[in-house]
């Protein structure tokens, strides 16, 4: 058994090695277990301002942890998800070409 603090709501949460994830069971945040998050897919940087634009948090060094409006996100249709990471892109650029 390992153990774990929960990114949402801070309660040390136990679990068996090896797991990708853990759910608390207070919160239902979702944590990515220690030695999971470097097996995951890397983002551009780019795809990761518009992810940390609201979607995620990143404490320090920490793996990124999905904030509620990530929550919703994910549980959009894959078209409207799609036009949301379009629509943000597409402000980010215009952003970056207004320095």
């Amino acid at each position: 058994m390992a153990q774990l603090i929960c990114g949402g709501c801070r309660t040390l949460l136990m679990y068996t090695r090896g797991a990708a994830s853990i759910r608390c069971s207070c919160c239902h945040t979702i944590n990515v277990a220690p030695g999971q998050a470097e097996k995951s897919t890397s983002f551009s940087s780019s795809m990761m301002r518009i992810f940390q634009r609201g979607l995620l948090r990143q404490i320090d060094k920490e793996a990124p942890r999905l904030t509620e409006s990530g929550f919703h996100f994910l549980l959009m249709d894959t078209n409207a998800q799609l036009w949301y990471i379009i629509r943000e892109y597409i402000s980010n650029s215009e952003a970056y070409l207004m320095r």
